[in-house]
């Protein structure tokens, strides 16, 4: 399950406020377990947090990569346009800027 949250990462007078990290937490707190333990959902959480300059956090990079690696592993190999993103992270990159 990909919950996808696009963040300005800066103050007006410039300084860093917002941080990849705290958009991570806000989605793992949205989708918390019920009071008995149990998920509420069977599917993964892969918050994707980007910031208005195209950086993606970390979680969503390294399960990016492991989609274009199981799709090449059986034969299906992410195949991007000449003038195109080279992976799925650059797409959801360029998507948000």
């Amino acid at each position: 399950m990909l919950d996808l949250v696009v963040f300005y990462p800066l103050q007006d007078c410039g300084l860093r406020q917002y941080t990849h990290r705290s958009h991570e937490s806000v989605k793992y707190k949205r989708y918390r377990p019920t009071l008995d333990g149990r998920r509420q959902h069977t599917k993964p959480l892969i918050p994707v947090v980007v910031s208005v300059f195209g950086v993606v956090n970390k979680t969503a990079g390294e399960y990016l990569a492991q989609v274009e690696a199981s799709a090449r592993a059986r034969g299906r190999p992410v195949v991007p346009d000449i003038c195109g993103p080279r992976s799925l992270g650059e797409l959801v990159s360029q998507t948000a800027i």
